[in-house]
């Protein structure tokens, strides 16, 4: 029995060219749309089927039958419900780092019956013709019998498997902000091609690289129904994503004064092609767009959510452990930032702008970079009279809601010793005014946990 995992998934019935595009595959996709084969030999029987992706068994069944689809010539397929409710439910088994591999494992039984000669007694008649009940032959000549007796078949249990490397090529992560002066909540959803990318081009000599986003639907749920929610500013048709490219798109929700979070559920339907693969993957999942109480004892400052590898959005403990290093050590302290416009730049509001932002490590050691803008200013409590308490409530807008950074928890390329690079970085306004300085804008180093602050650099003119 051999299992066939097919690069392509336009083929059914040919065994033959089933075969050459297994051999094809390299590795596998996260959320991939597999199809998943079994070419059984004569007398052969499938008991169980067992996926791993790492250790994790993600799914087991010794019920073979109630899951697959039979084809002809001995081939079998995994029904594609399979794949998409319980192969690909949950990305918990997955890791942060490279080394990921899914297996797909299956025992089979091939059915064996033995022949022996059917002994015979002195008895034994030796013509066909009906004899007399008083008559008993005296001299009996014993001839060997032809007939055969069947024994119970034994089972010889055999086990087959294979193994790929699995990426995630895709980052996604949700957002949610609070924009009082519009009522509204600000939800985005932040798209970022992964480091596996640049990875596998290097490690399987791929020509190009892109990801084509086909359908990104953004809904709120309420019970049983659910409305489409249309992003602030429109999205191109085919949006296509390079290595190390990101992309947010905004969403406004409604904003209530008991702050009511809102069920959403999000679908991407894109396709990885990476010539000569293409990967077609879906994923979808739902969450709640919760926005947290205003806390006049809570102080420290909010650090980055995870650059996700995976799209489960669970927290990563790298950036846990930021929120107490805020102090630039060595390290940072040998890196400069430096924004290009050598006047204050002028923006419209509600337009996205772009800044140049160069950055130079004059330290000894490569750099693992992540640009965010974390606001740690607290709002006014009513504690001073009313006049100074809307001033303050105005300085409080307008250092942490007029500027925001849409290419948030941006993950930078390595950046070697003595290497150069520049980056753009999307902001966009809603408030006008001269800005000497973006509030809460600053680097984090995966590596040594450093945090620097990069916003005062910079003088921005909105109108």
């Amino acid at each position: 029995m051999r299992i066939l995992v097919p690069s392509d998934k336009t083929i059914d019935d040919d065994v033959k060219q089933l075969k050459q595009s297994h051999l094809d595959r390299k590795f596998v996709v996260f959320d991939e749309d597999l199809r998943i084969f079994f070419l059984l030999d004569p007398n052969t029987a499938i008991h169980t089927i067992q996926v791993y992706i790492n250790e994790a068994c993600v799914y087991s069944t010794k019920q073979p039958l109630d899951c697959l689809i039979e084809h002809t010539d001995g081939l079998w397929e995994l029904q594609k419900s399979v794949v998409d409710n319980h192969i690909f439910l949950s990305n918990m088994v997955m890791n942060n780092g490279h080394k990921n591999h899914w297996m797909i494992k299956a025992s089979y039984a091939v059915q064996t019956s033995e022949k022996v000669p059917k002994p015979q007694t002195t008895g034994s008649v030796i013509a066909e013709e009906p004899l007399l009940p008083s008559f008993e032959p005296l001299g009996t000549v014993k001839k060997p019998s032809q007939s055969v007796a069947v024994k119970p078949s034994k089972h010889e249990l055999h086990t087959v498997e294979i193994t790929f490397p699995i990426h995630t090529l895709l980052n996604v992560r949700l957002r949610n902000v609070a924009l009082p002066t519009k009522q509204c909540i600000y939800s985005s959803l932040d798209l970022q091609t992964s480091k596996s990318c640049h990875s596998l081009m290097s490690q399987y000599h791929l020509a190009e690289f892109k990801i084509v986003m086909n359908k990104i639907d953004y809904r709120v749920l309420n019970n049983y129904s659910s409305a489409s929610v249309e992003p602030v500013c429109g999205v191109e048709p085919d949006l296509v994503l390079g290595v190390w490219d990101s992309y947010s798109i905004n969403y406004a929700l409604p904003q209530t004064k008991t702050l009511d979070s809102h069920r959403v559920r999000v679908l991407l339907r894109y396709t990885v092609q990476a010539h000569p693969f293409a990967f077609t993957v879906e994923t979808a999942w739902e969450t709640d767009v919760t926005l947290r109480r205003p806390n006049a004892s809570m102080k420290l400052t909010s650090q980055p959510t995870s650059v996700i590898s995976t799209p489960m959005h669970t927290p990563s403990m790298k950036f846990a452990a930021s929120t107490n290093s805020l102090v630039a050590t060595d390290k940072l302290s040998g890196v400069t930032f430096d924004f290009l416009a050598t006047e204050p730049p002028r923006f419209a509001m509600g337009a996205k702008f772009s800044l140049s932002l160069q950055i130079t490590n004059h330290s000894h050691g490569p750099l693992d970079l992540v640009v965010y803008c974390a606001n740690s200013a607290v709002e006014p409590q009513g504690q001073f009279p009313i006049e100074k308490e809307y001033m303050l409530h105005q300085r409080w807008m307008k250092n942490t809601q007029t500027i925001v950074l849409l290419s948030n928890d941006r993950r930078l390329p390595t950046l070697q010793p003595s290497e150069t690079l520049c980056v753009d970085l999307d902001f966009f306004s809603v408030l006008r005014g001269y800005f000497n300085g973006i509030p809460g804008l600053r680097v984090l180093d995966l590596d040594s946990q450093e945090v620097r602050a990069i916003g005062g650099g910079v003088k921005i003119q909105i109108y």
